[in-house]
């Protein structure tokens, strides 16, 4: 049975349409009424009716608007409206949104019944052609679907009869074509499981309007002419039906509105999905990226991020991290490589940088993450701005780490290490990059832990051992270079400046004494 509804706000009109024609001769039976527009729209929505007799004026919503709102929402019931005037312009309106047919009150029976059986006759054919739909071989649409997916030319080469599924009951194409492609995140499951899931969709999507859908290795391809179907597998998911547990991802194409387009809906949604690991995630939809550059970069310096994340790491500046990490994250997008690649050089970065800090401190690695820890947290990163997420969240904890154990024992290695150098032109930058710190930081540090910044420490250390080399009699040329003074004249004014005199004066007062 055809299912009818009738929507006026006068009672005797809606009593007399159900009498005035013998309904059940049509095979319609009436599934609702009511009042007023509002509710009016609520009912079609809810019954999807094949037919829905609308009065042009009624209260909180016309019968116009009440069409135009049920086009929105995609329901294709066919409506006919009555009026009380014979008014060109709202039948002129009625027809933009499809209406069948504009009646005035009081109303023929037989002008209605004349177009209830081209209705019905539209109908049967309508059924007729979905039948036929539903008979066809799958395997036979599928191909089709498949060549329209690869093959440029296939929707002009195609015979008509293979081209049926995919254009509307009267033989014209759809008003557009979405095409999606479903993979998985991770694992790939087998056909079996795949196939549930296409039934599940196709259960869903056929009674909104026309779907094909069909396998395109590797991926289930859903042909829509206006569904989301992202946002049906995310409510598929939501509401546990009978699903495989499967982490399903979705790529839309660009859009086409004809099928020769669909070729390149297709290309467009596959190279989404062959690169989804660089792209964002809403929902189980990939939300391609904006900042995608084709020009892609040649490689990215591994070694000299991790050599920049040691020192910052040494340096305790945890905002450094993070734009290291974003700085990374864009270099990695424009290299245009592949996750797996990218996975190992994300391992390789890590590795490095602990090596680094290792170099200064052997017991970093007592902190660190194995590599094969690493690597197993790396490998179920759905994404690239999770990976990134999850290295700066152990560089971070590795940064946590080493401040916590060397707060004490590594600056009196780095002391140790000036009184060692202090001769061999030692500078605060070069003694920052020894041990991986930022200069500007270990300035500050250096001051806090002796009180003196590190160039008055460090001249200190080499007036002390000049002027034991000077009492011992030695040149004062030789003194400057052994002390780190390149320079004889630049020594000579800061020996006086610091010691009140020359260092010949220092040596003549002191020499062949064993202490000045």
């Amino acid at each position: 049975m055809y299912k009818l509804v009738l929507i006026d706000d006068e009672p005797i009109i809606r009593e007399g349409l159900r009498t005035i024609v013998d309904w059940a001769s049509f095979d319609i039976e009436l599934c609702g009424e009511c009042d007023n527009g509002l509710d009016g729209l609520a009912l079609c929505r809810d019954e999807k009716p094949d037919i829905a007799i609308v009065d042009l004026k009624m209260p909180g919503m016309d019968g116009i608007e009440l069409i135009e709102e049920a086009r929105l929402l995609g329901i294709q019931t066919d409506f006919i409206v009555l009026s009380g005037y014979s008014d060109f312009t709202y039948a002129q309106k009625a027809t933009e949104f499809g209406v069948r047919s504009y009646l005035v009150k009081p109303i023929e029976p037989s002008q209605l019944v004349a177009k209830l059986k081209t209705l019905r006759a539209e109908w049967e054919e309508r059924d007729r052609r979905r039948s036929q739909w539903q008979a066809a071989v799958p395997l036979r649409v599928e191909r089709m679907l498949q060549q329209l997916c690869e093959v440029e030319t296939a929707a002009w080469q195609a015979a008509e009869a293979d081209l049926a599924p995919f254009m509307t009951p009267d033989g014209r194409p759809w008003p557009r074509y979405r095409v999606f492609l479903l993979g998985e995140e991770r694992e790939e499951s087998p056909l079996s499981a795949w196939r549930e899931v296409q039934e599940a969709i196709e259960s869903r999507l056929l009674p909104l309007g026309p779907c094909v859908t069909g396998f395109v290795k590797p991926c289930l391809v859903v042909l829509t002419d206006n569904t989301d179907v992202s946002g049906l597998v995310d409510r598929l998911a939501d509401e546990e039906l009978e699903l495989p547990l499967m982490d399903i991802v979705v790529a839309e194409g660009e859009p086409a509105s004809k099928l020769s387009e669909i070729h390149l809906a297709y290309q467009s949604a596959f190279r989404l999905m062959k690169d989804k690991f660089l792209h964002g995630r809403s929902g189980c939809a990939i939300v391609p990226l904006t900042r995608w550059n084709e020009a892609a970069v040649t490689d990215v310096p591994i070694e000299s991020y991790a050599a920049m994340a040691a020192e910052q790491i040494a340096a305790g500046d945890n905002a450094a991290i993070g734009r290291l990490i974003g700085r990374l994250e864009e270099a990695t997008i424009q290299s245009k490589w592949q996750e797996a690649r990218i996975k190992a050089a994300y391992a390789a970065f890590y590795v490095e940088t602990v090596g680094r800090l290792a170099a200064i401190d052997e017991n970093v690695r007592n902190d660190a993450l194995p590599l094969h820890r690493f690597v197993e947290e790396l490998k179920i990163c759905c994404t690239l701005r999770e990976a990134c997420g999850y290295a700066e969240q152990e560089l971070l904890r590795l940064m946590e780490s080493w401040g916590r154990g060397r707060k004490h024992d590594t600056f009196a290695q780095l002391l140790d290490y000036v009184n060692d150098h202090y001769g061999a032109g030692l500078t605060l930058e070069s003694l920052a990059r020894a041990f991986h710190y930022n200069s500007s930081y270990l300035g500050k540090l250096f001051k806090a832990q002796t009180g003196r910044t590190f160039n008055a420490y460090v001249d200190e250390l080499r007036m002390k051992q000049a002027k034991r080399m000077l009492a011992q009699g030695a040149k004062v040329y030789e003194v400057a270079k052994a002390v780190g003074y390149a320079n004889v004249d630049y020594f000579h004014a800061k020996f006086k400046r610091l010691e009140g005199e020359s260092p010949s004066a220092f040596r003549d007062r002191w020499g062949g004494n064993t202490r000045p």
